[in-house]
């Protein structure tokens, strides 16, 4: 195996989860997320093919959106049955 396949096995760093939990807490999607992060990475690793081949500092597409359902679970609620939006304090007032 080359050094860029062993990289694409590496288990992404604590620190690039709470960069994508500060991009989901943004109001960021999977899909969005995983570009602002590619962006920045450009930015400030440079572009290489070892930056973006390493699931430590750039992570496949499935952890992102695994990270993420974990981040709506906890932050949002559920997606089925009473959410944070249902349970809130929000009273909706009709016309009489």
């Amino acid at each position: 195996m080359g050094t860029v396949e062993v990289l694409y096995y590496t288990r992404p760093s604590r620190a690039v989860k709470q960069q994508f939990d500060k991009y989901f807490m943004g109001g960021m999607n999977v899909s969005e997320a995983i570009l602002a992060h590619q962006d920045y990475l450009e930015l400030s690793e440079g572009i290489s093919e070892k930056t973006f081949a390493s699931s430590a500092l750039s992570p496949k597409p499935r952890t992102v959106s695994f990270w993420y359902d974990q981040w709506r679970q906890k932050h949002l609620g559920p997606r089925e049955g009473k959410s944070a939006c249902e349970v809130g304090t929000v009273t909706v007032l009709s016309e009489q």
